[in-house]
């Protein structure tokens, strides 16, 4: 009993050094956290000093910017103006140049079909008048045969 009561002895102890660590760690913890915040809140305040600063610098400039961007505004603008003039003078002379291929692709087309069917009536022409040069030859041969057996 002795033994055991020594061995819980021990452990209590070990137990309060873990316990006194702990206690010094955290202390330890809490004063960085402490130095920390202080660090934060330092940074904190510089940032609203410029945040603060930089909103008047802004205020200043904006009304500088507004007045230039209206500006530039209105030139856009003019220059939208114009070039939805020029594209209109491009795109009514482009419908007038795809009328004209149109009409010139027919045109064109019928020429096409023209020249296809004269070439047809020609080779027609040339087959029917080949056929008729050979029964006229067969004829004469047949003609030179009788004048030699006669």
């Amino acid at each position: 009993m002795r033994e055991e009561i020594a061995e819980r002895d021990e452990e209590i102890e070990c137990l309060q050094a873990e316990l006194r660590e702990a206690e010094a760690r955290h202390v330890q913890y809490l004063t960085q956290v402490d130095h920390e915040l202080s660090l934060k809140q330092q940074l904190i305040e510089s940032l609203e000093r410029q945040v603060r600063d930089s909103r008047e610098r802004s205020e200043t400039l904006e009304v500088g910017r507004n007045t230039a961007f209206e500006r530039q505004l209105e030139h856009f603008e003019n220059q939208r103006q114009e070039y939805n003039s020029k594209i209109d003078k491009l795109q009514q002379d482009c419908l007038d140049k795809d009328r004209a291929l149109a009409q010139h692709t027919l045109k064109f087309e019928r020429q096409q079909d023209d020249s296809e069917r004269k070439r047809q009536e020609w080779e027609s022409a040339k087959a029917s008048l080949e056929k008729e040069k050979k029964s006229i030859t067969e004829k004469l041969e047949t003609l030179k045969k009788r004048l030699a057996d006669t």
